[in-house]
């Protein structure tokens, strides 16, 4: 359950997402980002042309509508609140392009209050076979490595604040289906770099067969 500072309530509703790719990942250790500090983070890139993606964000607007209603009817509220924040976007790449994918926006809080005292949070893991990954920083070297191939088990959560309504998407865990190749960003896609022709190609790397060997080599 979920309260507002006016003592109404709405049901929490959980989803897991659809298999997406890991973009800006902080869900070891949360954002040292000075705006988004103390969270655990993750933009979660969903190809739009996918029809799991597509019902994926259906659903998520026709919560953030219910909730918003059966808010509005709690609190004996006519006028609607503005809903101008929503946790899913185009996504775009460097150039301010898009990408052909869902950003999708997921995050929880790494500590909370309860009774005085600062309870610390992890995120839970679970690999692609659903055990549960005990050492999260020795398996994925560090973080989730950027381009990773991963599921949200979230919680979908309204709020209001003064004029405006929304609905945020907390993390409560994440299944690793796929590496990415290193904590650098695994491919020119998962950094949102585009295809530009006539600039600078990078030389084919050297391929060798048996026969390229001298029989003089000394090994």
């Amino acid at each position: 359950m979920t309260t507002n500072n006016n003592n109404t309530r709405i049901e929490l509703v959980r989803l897991t997402t659809p298999i997406g790719l890991a973009k800006f990942p902080n869900l070891v250790s949360v954002d040292p980002h000075p705006e988004f500090g103390g969270d655990y983070s993750v933009q979660l890139l969903l190809d739009k042309d996918n029809p799991e993606a597509q019902a994926f964000v259906a659903k998520i607007q026709q919560l953030r509508d219910e909730m918003h209603a059966q808010m509005q009817a709690n609190m004996g509220r006519k006028k609607p609140w503005n809903t101008p924040h929503f946790p899913i976007s185009d996504d775009v790449d460097q150039d301010g392009e898009e990408s052909g994918k869902y950003n999708i926006r997921i995050k929880s809080k790494g500590s909370y209050e309860r009774g005085g005292q600062t309870i610390e949070r992890k995120v839970n893991f679970f690999d692609a076979t659903g055990q549960k990954v005990e050492n999260p920083a020795q398996a994925f070297g560090g973080e989730v490595p950027m381009g990773s191939k991963i599921a949200a088990a979230i919680q979908v959560a309204p709020y209001q604040s003064g004029a405006n309504f929304g609905v945020t998407l907390r993390i409560e865990a994440i299944q690793v289906i796929e590496l990415g190749g290193s904590n650098a960003p695994a491919s020119a896609e998962a950094c949102g770099f585009a295809v530009h022709d006539g600039g600078f190609a990078a030389p084919a790397a050297p391929t060798f067969s048996d026969n390229s060997i001298p029989e003089e080599a000394p090994f």
